[in-house]
């Protein structure tokens, strides 16, 4: 499963850098595309052949190529929907982000958890998880670390200090 977030609408802000308005997909059927953000759900399977078509695999091999043929001929116009419709105006599934706050508040409250230090400002700090919280208000971010200081995974070992187990 991928992550829920689409980028819905970005703008670009003289002072402040880019406001991205990200389309975040509810879930609500298990996977991450919830909202039909691409229009995949319109197949056979789902129901977008007429009722006429139920018996599809007991009809001959002629009349379901023909129909097939119609069905891939008119797909575009079948499957199309009005612009309004499309998920990127869920609006009650925007989460907004201005380039220039993100910035502002990694710089105020998140720290080097090796180090202590602050990051200097556009810095990218790197992170040991997948699906941290991000920086908020008066909060920093956890386990996050320089370049430099990023600790090693916990079953890493080093190369030259394994010795084989095979007697030369």
């Amino acid at each position: 499963m991928h992550h829920p977030l689409t980028v819905a609408h970005q703008l670009r802000l003289p002072v402040l850098g880019n406001l991205t308005i990200w389309h975040v997909d509810p879930e609500t059927d298990g996977t991450d595309d919830s909202c039909d953000w691409f229009g995949r759900r319109k197949t056979r399977e789902t129901g977008w052949y007429p009722a006429a078509v139920d018996d599809y695999e007991r009809m001959e091999p002629v009349t379901q190529r023909a129909i097939d043929f119609v069905w891939w001929q008119w797909r575009g116009k079948l499957t199309t929907r009005p612009w309004w419709r499309h998920p990127r105006w869920h609006i009650r599934h925007w989460k907004i982000s201005i380039d220039f706050v993100s910035k502002l508040q990694r710089w105020l409250w998140s720290r080097c958890a090796d180090c202590g230090h602050r990051f200097r400002w556009g810095y990218a700090p790197v992170s040991t998880q997948w699906d941290g919280e991000g920086p908020g208000w008066f909060r920093g971010e956890e386990h996050v670390y320089h370049h430099e200081h990023v600790p090693p995974p916990p079953d890493w070992n080093d190369p030259r200090e394994m010795t084989s187990t095979i007697a030369p």
